[in-house]
């Protein structure tokens, strides 16, 4: 069975559930939640073309409660579905009520249906200070260019259709890097970046001040233009937290929900977050940096990254769930088996045809990996399986 046919079988939500109570009981929220959004897609909608009569709403409503038990109450209301009338009508009202109120930060309207309600409930599992964060700086971001807007706006600028669109939604340390490197070398998908990162000179401020752009659909439509390949195909790639912008404004509905989407992710989630854990200590996150200090062995470190990844992964299926998305999924160890097999069948799900035998086989920036890592992994696993006195 196909990783994405499991994901949205819905028999596979019941034990998904049970482990997660598990989890629960021994505090482990992080993996609860990751447990708990993947049974969120096992289950699907509601009761999509069924009579009411015939729908069983209690897997939904015990999902609903798990969340709410780990502090989610936006996923809880997603998981009482498009058919409140339904559900249970106190957990229907506690769900929303406490889902809203955490985004606004207190008292909040509880209309199950109002615009502002299905809005901010498609916010996937952010934090409350931080959706507040990224409503000001896009703010401050956009507000300045307003009244230039009209004058320097290229009118000509040809339409991008959903057909040529696709997101790269990343975890990190799952060869991303190499990935889109291969990806813009067949010269046929796109030259896929973080445009909307907040911290490099090609990202989204310098876009908005270089073209006063007034929205971000604007901001989109002008590094669509000009990263496109030649036959039209655009790529981005974005970790999650790059996207709430998009999903703030509303920009992510009209333009990215209309493509298609690539994730990138690690089966391996203990070496993922060792990787990572090194990355941040040396700073060498693809293979030409140099490192400006020594990686130490740090268990706690290590141990919370695990959990950081985990919440990261969340994020990521329940926004997949949220917006009704099946990506395609792409591992860290099938790049590193076969990347031109993994390049053949990504260009095979986006309709595009390769520019005659394409190798990547024998690259020089290839995935970070070595013994150290290794020496890392053992290390870590001997001491969390060492006996605590």
């Amino acid at each position: 069975m196909s990783e994405n046919m499991r994901m949205n079988d819905p028999s596979f939500a019941g034990p998904l559930m049970d482990e997660a109570r598990i989890c629960i009981a021994r505090g482990a929220r992080a993996p609860a939640k990751l447990l708990l959004t993947r049974a969120l897609v096992a289950l699907g909608e509601t009761c999509p073309g069924e009579a009411s009569d015939r729908f069983d709403p209690k897997p939904h409503e015990e999902l609903a409660r798990l969340f709410l038990e780990v502090g989610e109450p936006e996923r809880a209301v997603y998981a009482l579905g498009n058919q409140p009338e339904i559900m249970s009508p106190p957990l229907v009202r506690r769900a929303t009520y406490e889902a809203v109120a955490d985004l606004r930060g207190g008292v909040a309207p509880v209309e199950i249906g109002s615009p502002f309600v299905r809005r901010v409930l498609r916010l996937p599992a952010f934090q409350p200070d931080d959706i507040r964060r990224t409503y000001r700086e896009v703010a401050a971001m956009l507000d300045p260019h307003g009244a230039a807007h009209n004058e320097n706006r290229n009118l000509t600028r040809p339409p991008i259709v959903a057909r040529d669109i696709y997101t790269i939604c990343m975890m990190p340390r799952s060869g991303s890097n190499f990935l889109v490197k291969c990806l813009t070398d067949t010269g046929v998908l796109g030259r896929p970046g973080e445009y909307l990162h907040r911290n490099e000179p090609t990202a989204m401020p310098s876009i908005v001040a270089r073209f006063a752009t007034a929205t971000l659909d604007d901001v989109m439509a002008e590094v669509m233009a000009r990263t496109r390949s030649s036959n039209g195909v655009f790529g981005i790639k974005a970790h999650i937290g790059m996207l709430l912008p998009l999903l703030v404004e509303g920009t992510f509905e009209r333009t990215l929900t209309h493509g298609k989407f690539i994730y990138t992710t690690r089966d391996d989630l203990l070496m993922q977050a060792i990787s990572f854990v090194r990355a941040q200590m040396t700073g060498v996150w693809i293979s030409k940096n140099e490192a400006h200090a020594e990686p130490r062995f740090d268990f706690e470190h290590i141990h919370a990254t695990i959990g950081q990844l985990s919440e990261m992964m969340t994020q990521w299926e329940t926004l997949f769930a949220l917006h009704g998305i099946q990506p395609l999924r792409v591992s860290y160890e099938a790049v590193n088996r076969d990347v031109d097999a993994v390049i053949a069948r990504i260009a095979d799900y986006l309709g595009v045809q390769l520019d005659g035998p394409t190798s990547f086989r024998n690259r020089r920036d290839t995935l970070q990996r070595d013994e150290i890592n290794q020496e890392w992994r053992a290390r870590f696993l001997a001491q969390i399986a060492a006996p605590t006195l």
